[in-house]
């Protein structure tokens, strides 16, 4: 089982968040995709596709 990855940026003083990403990766066979968001509060959420090995 993969874990998935949580990343979040603060800021200098580790007081606020500044951004957030968020994957989940599936598999079938030998294919695998991670797929996830960038979220940046006040701004938005950005769809993220992660391709490669």
């Amino acid at each position: 089982m993969r874990q998935n990855p949580v990343i979040d940026f603060a800021d200098p003083e580790y007081s606020r968040i500044v951004a957030s990403v968020r994957l989940i990766t599936a598999v079938e066979g030998d294919e695998a995709v991670t797929v996830g968001t960038l979220t940046i509060p006040q701004i938005g959420a950005f769809p993220l596709i992660c391709e490669g090995p």
